[in-house]
Formats: structure tokens, sequence, C-alpha cells
């Protein structure tokens, strides 16, 4: 199971999150989508990559006091996501 390309942006401007969806290798949704970005964060631009061992990152922009920053969360598939 694994994320990947499965991460968007939703919420009301100058408040987005960035969620994720972990999908199974068959692409079908498993369990409920997560919340990646902290809360009082404005997030977005998420992108994806995992490689051929399951091991990735996803990484986003994120704004707290007017300051951009460049955030990264570890990835781990399991077996059967390639």
């Amino acid at each position: 199971m694994c994320i990947r390309d499965s991460a968007w942006t939703e919420g009301p401007e100058n408040a987005h999150i960035v969620r994720a969806q972990v999908l199974a290798a068959s692409g079908e949704p498993v369990g409920e989508a997560l919340d990646v970005s902290t809360a009082g964060q404005n997030a977005g631009q998420a992108r994806g990559a995992v490689d051929s061992n399951g091991k990735g990152i996803l990484a986003y922009f994120a704004s707290s006091d007017g300051e951009y920053h460049l955030v990264a969360a570890p990835i781990a598939c399991g077996k059967g996501t390639e």
C-alpha cells in the first residue's frame, strides 16, 4: 500500500491543507484520507516520489508567519505497490 501520487490540497484560501490517500496496488483507496500538513499552516503543491524499493517522500510548500517553507514527509510503501 502506498500514497504515491494521491495527495492534494483542500480548504479555504490562506488555510489550505495537504491531504493524502493510501492506495492498494490495485489503485483502490485503503482507509480514510490523511491530513499531511500541520494545522495552522497554509500548505499546498504536494508531490510524491517513490523508488523501486517502496521508499520515498511527499514534499509540499507550507506558509506560516508569511514565510514559505519546503516540508517533506517520508513514505514507506508496502509490498505489492509497484
